[in-house]
């Protein structure tokens, strides 16, 4: 088993991330399309670090290896289990009286941002005049399109 230990290059103590990160480095190293030297040599290479690989991860599992537990910080542990002290009725009526001032001013600052939105759709519209305007303006050169088409038409035709 030390052999499989061997070709990763770590030793039997090394943690799991020590152990995946050396795979990796062999795999990129070995790998048969980035290796510069012979194809063969690195495809059985890599198979070989494969085999070891998993050989090396039944073993751990077949001998129960646990990892560590990661160390938790020291204000982490203190604040998660520290007591919350009971609030009094001016800290409650003082906590909701910021909660409702922030909602009222996100609340207002959401209307007149609809508001600005409106009246930039209002600058944009055109009012009934115009409207006509446009329509007849449309309608002219629409027609003179056709007449021009039609005078070229019938000169050919000449």
């Amino acid at each position: 088993m030390n052999k499989y230990y061997k070709i990763l290059g770590v030793n039997e103590n090394s943690t799991k991330e020590e152990i995946k990160s050396a795979y990796r480095n062999l795999l990129k190293k070995f790998h048969p399309d980035t290796y510069n030297g012979d194809k063969n040599y690195a495809s059985k290479k890599s198979a070989e670090i494969n085999e070891a690989y998993a050989m090396v991860l039944a073993d751990r599992e077949k001998k129960g290896y646990r990892e560590p537990p990661k160390t938790e910080k020291k204000s982490e542990k203190q604040t998660f289990n520290k007591k919350k002290e009971p609030k009094t009725k001016t800290e409650v009526k003082a906590e909701k009286q910021v909660k409702t001032e922030k909602f009222k001013s996100e609340y207002k600052a959401d209307i007149t941002a609809e508001e600005k939105i409106q009246e930039n759709k209002r600058k944009y519209e055109l009012t009934t005049k115009e409207k006509k305007m446009k329509l007849l303006l449309d309608v002219s050169i629409v027609s003179l399109t056709l007449l021009t088409i039609l005078l070229i038409l019938l000169f050919a035709l000449l």
